[in-house]
């Protein structure tokens, strides 16, 4: 597969491989069932990826589960990009905003270590705080975690916005050439 093109692309697809990266965040998004909830979820086996990429995470998009579905759903996608101008430099730094969003069905919320939602929030900062974008920036700052509001009543979330500022000048000179 192709390197991503783009520092906004390059970035989304970094945040995610951090996010399949860390176990217990993959087993508190796949295991939502009621039997679940009195069961210590960091003990169960990790998922497999393909189990849950398009149908509870998503990258680049929005989450498109009709707000009926008992589950624990993640997207990652960019809200802001721009050039930030350096005078001092010819180079073109690059600002970019990711959100990811949480939304948790009311009926899995309850776990043993706390509300799934605030959970899975704790492990996706865990899981990016001070992270190293391979050659892309030296760390990801997380900017805010705000409610999601406007939901219906069965669902509950959660908006992590992350910011990244890096350049990708010359990265791609071997694509272009």
């Amino acid at each position: 597969m192709a390197e991503p093109y783009g520092l906004a692309n390059r970035v989304v697809s970094e945040i995610g491989a951090k996010i399949f990266d860390n176990p217990n965040l993959l087993k508190y998004i796949y295991y939502t069932n009621k039997e679940y909830q009195d069961i210590d979820i960091f003990t169960l086996e990790t998922p497999e990826i393909h189990e849950l990429i398009d149908k509870y995470i998503f990258i680049g998009r929005r989450i498109p589960i009709l707000m009926k579905k008992v589950g624990a759903f993640v997207d990652i996608r960019v809200n802001r990009y721009q050039p930030r101008l350096n005078k001092k430099s010819p180079t073109v730094i690059k600002y970019v905003e990711v959100d990811i969003d949480v939304l948790c069905h009311t009926e899995c919320q309850r776990t043993l270590r706390g509300t799934r939602d605030i959970t899975i929030v704790t492990l996706l900062q865990e899981a990016l705080e001070n992270e190293r974008l391979t050659g892309i920036a030296d760390n990801i700052e997380i900017i805010s975690v705000t409610e999601i509001l406007g939901l219906d009543a069965s669902y509950s979330g959660y908006t992590v916005k992350i910011q990244v500022v890096g350049f990708n000048q010359g990265v791609y000179k071997d694509e272009i050439n």
